[in-house]
């Protein structure tokens, strides 16, 4: 099994730990969708993108799964609370990702919001080609990522990447 299938698979450990529990009957009997998998890949996969290695160096991969789910969500444990001399870093990491949510949909399939990281990556493409038509304008920035509902840092970080 892969690194990344094995944190992939500590993500969803924690999705069933704290999303799927005895109170919740209909979480427990809902089939997970294939989309739900395919986001959470994605949300795994853009975590390990934006983290340097040495920062998980010594954590198992399943735990850094688990823990990405926890602090990102804000539930009160993960990365923060065990990982001395990490925490801060790594929760900055898991707090720009920001916070999803899993639900039942009307076909019965358990969900989750969020886009995959192919998709935030294309829109993120297609806020930089907006905020560079718009003359680089700041207050245009601002509006653009509101509208692609993708983070300003990352546009800039897209437009340095390309200046390089």
């Amino acid at each position: 099994m892969t690194y990344s299938q094995q944190i992939l698979n500590g993500y969803l450990e924690a999705i069933q730990f704290t999303d799927c529990g005895p109170d919740d009957e209909e979480r427990q009997a809902a089939t997970w969708s294939d989309d739900l998998i395919d986001v959470a890949r994605s949300q795994v996969t853009e975590f390990i993108m934006r983290t340097p290695s040495q920062m998980l160096h010594g954590i198992e991969p399943e735990q850094i799964g688990h823990d990405l789910w926890l602090t990102r969500n804000g539930h009160g444990a993960g990365f923060w609370d065990k990982v001395l001399g990490k925490r801060d870093s790594l929760t900055a990491i898991c707090e720009t990702l920001g916070e999803v949510c899993t639900y039942v949909g009307d076909d019965g399939h358990l969900h989750i919001t969020g886009r995959s990281w192919h998709d935030n990556q294309r829109m993120t493409w297609v806020a930089l080609g907006e905020y560079l038509a718009s003359g680089r304008c700041d207050d245009a920035l601002i509006d653009i990522c509101q509208r692609y509902d993708v983070q300003a840092h990352d546009v800039l970080d897209m437009l340095a990447d390309c200046l390089e």
